[in-house]
């Protein structure tokens, strides 16, 4: 059997894609731009609660409504070479909840802060909170 090489910088670049087109992988076989596509996930994962070790970094936390004392909790991230955001929100209980927040939050930015910078929880209203390189954004609705 003989094989013949071609330069790829001799090929141009397919303007359009169906998703149909075949892309030998053997002697045998191919794959297309479709099955290739089907196998990213572009989805961020969700969750209702705060695990044990604490919140982990790129999954959203919709943690339902939130009353009484409750400590926020921020896992450490296992891969530092990707961009690791927390995120979560909550509804505040007709009695606002007491949130410890968790010491990797070292700045908070949002319209719901007192005069020392930290967030205060009123009665009934809902939150998102998104943490990212210590910043913590959270917006009141």
């Amino acid at each position: 059997m003989s094989v013949t090489y071609k330069d790829i910088a001799l090929y141009s670049q397919k303007s359009q894609i169906a998703g149909t087109e075949k892309l030998p992988v053997s002697d045998t076989e191919y794959i297309t731009p479709t099955q290739i596509a089907g196998l990213v996930n572009t989805g961020i994962p969700v969750a209702s609660s705060q695990p044990v070790g604490g919140m982990l970094p790129n999954v959203q936390y919709n943690l339902g409504t939130l009353t009484g004392t409750v400590s926020i909790t921020l896992a450490s991230p296992s891969d530092n070479t990707i961009r690791n955001e927390y995120m979560f929100n909550f509804t505040a209980d007709s009695t606002a909840p007491t949130i410890t927040w968790d010491n990797a939050i070292t700045i908070w930015v949002g319209n719901c802060l007192d005069s020392n910078g930290q967030p205060v929880m009123t009665a009934s209203k809902y939150y998102e909170v998104s943490v990212l390189n210590g910043v913590g954004y959270i917006v009141e609705a």
